[in-house]
């Protein structure tokens, strides 16, 4: 018997949600190992850190800061790819738990993205938290103000689209058992 159209739509989506979410766990990784070595590599030598600036301020405009906003950038960036691949990793894995089962349809998955939805919400507000008491120290040190960027807009909309999902997904696993348990319904 073959699958239904459907499934086999949602089967496919998984798997390109599978794969972009593996991707941007690895992207995330590679942009906080640059990251702590370009923070290694200006400590331990100041005499780049002006080429080092020159090349970020072509991916981020910002006015001429000193050597403390080079390490505060660093760190806010360093926070900011830490819970994309957090997040990025519990979605991977939801999304290879929902490819094994062969459909979203169970109690226990459809738990797991309405936690996965509020987490999508909750855990940027803490990163964005994070940066901000680590702009408040450097700002302390450095004695100069920095821009802080909030990145959590996307999260938002993709945590309410999780849980909304989540709820579909759960009155699917309610039918499922009424078709498959009609005495159960019944008493």
């Amino acid at each position: 018997m073959s699958k239904p159209k459907t499934l086999v739509i949602i089967q496919t989506v998984s798997k390109i949600g599978r794969a972009i979410s593996n991707v941007i766990v690895a992207f995330s990784l590679i942009m906080i190992a640059i990251c702590l070595a370009l923070i290694i590599y200006v400590k331990n030598s100041n005499s780049d850190f002006q080429k080092i600036y020159e090349y970020i301020q072509l991916f981020r405009v910002y006015q001429n800061y000193s050597v403390y906003g080079l390490y505060y950038f660093l760190t806010s960036t360093i926070i900011f790819f830490s819970w994309l691949g957090f997040l990025s990793g519990l979605s991977s894995h939801y999304f290879r738990k929902q490819l094994e089962t062969g459909h979203p349809f169970t109690t226990k998955l459809s738990k797991e993205l309405m936690t996965l939805g509020i987490l999508q919400i909750v855990v940027p507000f803490i990163g964005a938290g994070c940066d901000y008491a680590v702009k408040l120290l450097f700002e302390a040190v450095s004695h100069e103000c920095y821009f802080i960027d909030m990145k959590i807009l996307f999260n938002i909309s993709l945590g309410v689209f999780y849980i909304l999902t989540s709820f579909i997904c759960k009155y699917g696993t309610e039918l499922l058992f009424r078709e498959n348990n009609p005495i159960a319904v019944n008493n």
